[in-house]
């Protein structure tokens, strides 16, 4: 009796659903400052993918940032406009180039410039959006619109 109650209990736990873990990371953005991780941001042509890194000195804090930049027929009013979903068109409709974080936590689509400012071509977009999104990590005003994303 004795073994068969040890083994449930094992069974239990082993069979228990995973549970989530939440990870919350406060850095003050105003007093830090973020970089593409890659050595030259021409790395960062023709991909999807770019990342970096956010450090605060007086903090001893710094996060690593991954994200995507993607081209859709959406076009932004504002700079760092933010929204939740994309669509697409004809792939020559993709010019607007748009930016997610998608580590440490997931944030809506992000503007990379204003409709007035979009690409000529699709291919250009495709070419230019992951390397326009890892550029912009030094902007206060990207960081802040990430942030304040993240806090909604």
């Amino acid at each position: 009796m004795k073994k068969l109650l040890t083994l449930t209990a094992v069974g239990v736990i082993l069979t228990a659903p995973a549970t989530a873990v939440q990870r919350c990371v406060g850095l003050d953005i105003d007093n830090s400052s973020c970089m593409f991780s890659a050595s030259n941001s021409m790395a960062y042509k023709n991909k999807v993918n770019w990342d970096g890194t956010c450090t605060n000195v007086s903090q001893y804090i710094s996060v690593s940032i991954r994200g995507i930049g993607v081209c859709s027929s959406t076009a932004a009013s504002d700079q760092f406009e933010t929204i939740s979903s994309l669509s697409q068109t004809s792939v020559a409709g993709n010019i607007n180039c748009w930016c997610k974080v998608v580590k440490p936590t997931e944030t809506s689509w992000i503007a990379a410039h204003t409709s007035s400012n979009s690409y000529a071509s699709a291919d250009k977009c495709v070419q230019e959006c992951a390397y326009q999104c890892a550029t912009l990590l030094s902007n206060r005003n990207f960081l802040k619109s990430l942030v304040s994303d993240i806090s909604d």
